[in-house]
């Protein structure tokens, strides 16, 4: 089945930390938040229990480095 949906949320970390600040006080829960160099990323459920990735572009390493698609690391907003 669908494992997530996933939705470019501007192109800096100070646009998804708005992103992540405003889903908080709307009280909605981040499950995590990864940096899995290509880009920047917060993971949450929607109302249905659908995975939802929000992020913004990191790097573009893996157009030389395609294997840099998967990696991934703890990302501190």
């Amino acid at each position: 089945g669908l494992y997530h949906l996933a939705f470019c949320v501007g192109d800096t970390l100070d646009e998804l930390r708005a992103v992540r600040d405003e889903l908080e006080a709307a009280g909605v829960k981040i499950h995590a938040t990864i940096d899995p160099v290509v880009s920047k990323s917060l993971y949450l459920d929607d109302p249905d229990g659908n995975g939802v990735e929000l992020y913004v572009e990191g790097s573009d390493v893996w157009k030389t480095d395609p294997q840099q698609v998967a990696q991934g690391a703890p990302l501190e907003l």
